[in-house]
């Protein structure tokens, strides 16, 4: 059965991977709207029956509260800024300065998230618990400046090292408790695919984004993403044609497509997860 799944995720692999190099944009908005909140409904459960794979019951209570403040920053952004609410009892300017501030602290919350659940896997004890998501507030405190919290923390954790990292990581750790060759031939059809993106950029002759897409892809705040990651090979202004139109852009979104997609499709293996 576990070589069956792993058979099944490399074929999805292919599969995500060749639909990213044709519809790269089309395929994350797809993926992000509609096989995500799948994804999520499904993994929620799967999680839960394995008690988040923390030592305490309650343990993923502390995760709820980091989460909603994680949360509040997409809920005022859209809602207060965008939409325009509350206009005439808070200025725009207020509500910028607002949002200015928590963008410079949300990452501490998304670091103290990361490193505190560490400790609720690797101790049984409540203050070792508390003590590794102080740890987290700390490092997140002193980097709060620095592109180490606004990129990586703030930017790259919560997207591609979640859906692409982690889980390479977690298919890699599924492949070695179950001493599987398959499953460790998946991660390399990962890796492979991922590097493929780069190694073949071609732009199809008459390729153009609708209006459409771009602009949803550019309400979702996603391009944020992409503008961040084409910075590391371009220098310079970025405007929606390196985004959208480019090499580059198309490169960096294939990757992006490919990763939500395969991450939203993967199968959870019950031997990977159960200790």
């Amino acid at each position: 059965m576990q070589h069956k799944e792993d058979y099944i995720n490399i074929g999805l692999m292919l599969f995500s991977c060749g639909l990213a190099f044709v519809l790269p944009f089309e395929l994350f908005l797809f993926s992000y709207a509609v096989l995500g909140p799948l994804h999520y409904l499904t993994e929620i459960s799967w999680l839960h029956q394995r008690n988040y794979f923390s030592t305490g019951k309650k343990d993923y209570t502390i995760l709820i509260v980091l989460c909603l403040l994680i949360s509040l920053g997409v809920v005022f952004h859209d809602v207060f800024i965008m939409r325009n609410k509350f206009v005439g009892v808070f200025s725009a300017e207020t509500l910028a300065d607002i949002m200015k501030v928590y963008s410079k602290w949300f990452p501490l919350c998304i670091l103290s998230a990361l490193v505190g659940s560490i400790g609720l896997v690797l101790f049984k004890k409540v203050i070792p618990k508390i003590i590794m998501f102080v740890v987290g507030i700390g490092i997140g405190y002193l980097f709060r400046d620095t592109s180490f919290t606004k990129l990586l923390v703030g930017i790259f954790v919560p997207t591609l090292i979640h859906v692409y990292v982690f889980t390479a990581l977690f298919m890699l750790y599924g492949a070695i408790k179950t001493k599987s060759i398959p499953g460790v031939v998946s991660v390399v059809v990962l890796i492979l695919c991922a590097l493929s993106f780069y190694f073949i950029q071609y732009v199809p002759e008459g390729f153009n984004v609708s209006e459409y897409v771009k602009n949803s892809i550019l309400k979702t705040g996603f391009s944020s993403v992409n503008v961040t990651v084409i910075k590391i090979f371009k220098s310079g202004v970025i405007t929606q044609f390196d985004v959208f139109e480019s090499r580059k852009g198309l490169m960096i979104q294939r990757f992006i497509a490919f990763a939500y997609t395969y991450h939203y499709c993967l199968l959870y293996t019950s031997d990977a997860a159960d200790e």
